[in-house]
């Protein structure tokens, strides 16, 4: 093998567990539903504050528009990774009609088993990561 390619795969492998920490797809998950909530919680919360001074006031007038806006969002984007989950599908696959509807393997059977499977089990290597650790 080549050294600079060597060099590479064991700089990655050393930090793998890393990798894994922060690349999980549960804390991204849980990260779109935590900002939803924090959004929604501060455009009521700033809803409030207007009632409560009344006055007109451009900066929570624009900070109660902004977060709502982007809680509105944060709603598609948490059902759409919802719905992923529910199929136990990533989005490549999604996006691509990857699967037909009844030939998914990693299909779990149901919807509580595939949410199990994905949000409460231990992170898997990628199919890249155990190629790289064989080749070492």
């Amino acid at each position: 093998m080549d050294g600079k390619l060597c060099r590479q795969i064991q700089v990655r492998t050393i930090f793998s567990p890393v990798f894994h920490l922060f690349f999980s797809y549960t804390f991204f998950y849980l990260f779109i539903f935590f900002t939803m909530i924090n959004c929604f919680f501060v455009s009521i919360n700033t809803i409030l504050f207007l009632l409560q001074i009344n006055q007109p006031l451009v900066i929570p007038i624009v900070v109660c528009i902004f977060t709502g806006l982007v809680g509105w969002t944060l709603i598609g984007l948490f059902g759409y990774h919802t719905n992923l989950i529910s199929k136990n599908i990533t989005t490549h696959e999604d996006l691509r009609a990857y699967y037909p509807a009844s030939r998914n393997p990693f299909d779990r059977g149901s919807i509580a088993a595939n949410c199990v499977d994905i949000l409460v089990s231990p992170c898997r290597s990628s199919r890249s990561e155990r190629i790289i650790a064989s080749a070492i």
